[in-house]
């Protein structure tokens, strides 16, 4: 870009301001024209001009080594900017550019500002040398029609191109952010089945000696009664002895032990252990085994 003496720049509130921050990874690869078509693609929300009907111009703020990328843009609809060309020759005065409004309060500068040149128009004389340039041009825009139209059309992609390589970025960060959202309420939901996994085995446990005597008391009544509970071998098992009247009184409080327990819905299994019938009959001890299967609690 041409330098434009700070007298020849025209102030104008047709032109949009703002500052973009880019990172250093989007726009590494890119030339100017590319880095112009991005920084119009940002600014477009803002400024509500369409980036294929603007004229953009920029500064860079920032140390270009550094991560982050900051750019003081300027931005003006091709339509404004012809409006703004025809004021500033109604004035009389030579003016080559123009460039926003100016912030008061830091002191700012013309030179500070990044500007936007007109467009360049010539008129020529009709003498002869004039219209010998003027056939001559175009002869020459006849040619390179097809060269012209073809390097806009690239240029647009181009541009194209750009605007869309952000989107990609965007649209891939904002992937990862919900997959690592999904990933965090899936854990969630895994940590409180687990945590009520746990209180509902607690729950059975504190239960299951409750329900066990209970069941004994109900299961002995009148024919049998317990003399020890003795820890089993393995854990939460025990080894119950007892007295009864007789062989079969024995059999009986077993089976009725086995259903009370199976009623109450426990997580307890017995086993039938030794028989024993003392002293011409008159009394038959037992002894049986009950294991809890806390394993099964849910």
């Amino acid at each position: 870009m041409k330098n434009v003496k700070a007298e020849n720049i025209l102030i104008s509130s047709a032109c949009f301001r703002q500052r973009v921050t880019l990172s250093a990874k989007q726009v590494d690869n890119l030339n100017d024209e590319e880095l112009s078509a991005s920084l119009a693609f940002e600014v477009e929300p803002f400024s509500g001009i369409h980036h294929s009907e603007c004229k953009i111009a920029w500064k860079r703020l920032s140390d270009k080594d550094s991560s982050s990328q900051i750019f003081d843009v300027i931005q003006i609809k091709t339509s404004d900017l012809i409006d703004e060309q025809r004021k500033a020759h109604a004035k009389k005065k030579k003016y080559f550019a123009v460039t926003s409004q100016l912030d008061d309060s830091i002191n700012e500068r013309i030179e500070d500002l990044p500007y936007i040149e007109f467009p360049r128009s010539r008129f020529l004389s009709f003498n002869a040398p004039s219209l010998i340039v003027l056939g001559a041009a175009i002869i020459l825009a006849a040619i390179s029609f097809d060269v012209f139209f073809t390097q806009t059309k690239i240029s647009q992609l181009k541009r194209e191109i750009a605007a869309r390589s952000i989107l990609r970025q965007r649209k891939t960060k904002l992937q990862n952010e919900i997959s690592s959202a999904r990933k965090e309420i899936e854990s969630i939901i895994q940590r409180r089945s687990s945590e009520e996994s746990a209180d509902n085995k607690v729950a059975v446990l504190r239960n299951a000696w409750q329900v066990l005597l209970s069941s004994i008391s109900e299961a002995c009544g009148d024919e049998s009664f317990i003399t020890s509970i003795t820890p089993g071998e393995k854990g939460f098992s025990a080894i119950i002895s007892g007295t009864s009247l007789s062989p079969d009184t024995v059999a009986q409080t077993f089976v009725r032990l086995t259903k009370s327990l199976q009623k109450s819905q426990s997580l307890w299994s017995i086993s039938l252990g030794d028989i024993n019938t003392h002293s011409a009959g008159a009394t038959t001890s037992f002894t049986c085994t009950v294991i809890l299967n806390h394993t099964e609690a849910k």
